[in-house]
């Protein structure tokens, strides 16, 4: 006889609403992987190895070149120009690209403080 034979119906209700809830951590867990991963994948598109020349990427060099306000309103303008022309482009590609540089300008904004 197992453990569950010999139990009352309301410790039986007990682990089973514990295994569910481990199963529910457990896929949320995946889902905030595969987001981090896409995100992962999202960057390396938007970033490819060629932004990345002389040992430094370029929106940093860009970002050296300008003053804050003129490296906030590229980023801004990144996101317009994404956000335009999205349908009519690359698709989802485009939103990718308009959510990374919105996603900077807000680290920006922020100074890196989220």
């Amino acid at each position: 006889m197992s453990f569950l034979d010999k139990s009352p119906a309301e410790e039986w209700d007990e682990l089973s609403r514990k295994r569910r809830a481990e199963a529910r951590r457990v896929n949320e867990a995946i889902k905030a992987e595969e987001r981090f991963t896409a995100r992962l994948s999202t960057y390396d598109a938007i970033n490819p190895s060629h932004y990345k020349g002389n040992g430094i990427e370029c929106i940093e060099y860009i970002k050296e070149r300008l003053p804050n306000d003129a490296f906030l309103g590229y980023l801004n303008g990144n996101v317009i120009k994404y956000t335009h022309r999205w349908q009519e482009k690359n698709g989802i590609e485009d939103l990718r690209k308009a959510r990374w540089y919105l996603d900077r300008l807000i680290q920006e904004q922020c100074n890196g403080e989220d």
